[in-house]
């Protein structure tokens, strides 16, 4: 795949997860501008140690099917 198809992708996979609740934050386009180094596409998910089991159980499912649904 091309960088631009990587950051398309994830990109999606990142609008249909905020849909189901969960938070991602993809570093395709916005930091191609900002940064002397850009790195590959990636999907960035940050999970604190106040959260339980079953809202982490949650959020990876919800990735999960977010990733079956666009790949």
């Amino acid at each position: 795949m091309s960088r631009e198809e990587q950051v398309d992708l994830l990109e999606k996979v990142s609008e249909e997860c905020l849909d189901r609740g969960v938070f991602l934050i993809s570093t395709g386009r916005h930091v191609y501008h900002h940064l002397h180094r850009v790195p590959p596409p990636a999907l960035r998910l940050t999970i604190m140690n106040k959260q339980s089991k079953e809202e982490i159980n949650m959020a990876v499912g919800v990735l999960k099917k977010a990733i079956d649904a666009n790949v």
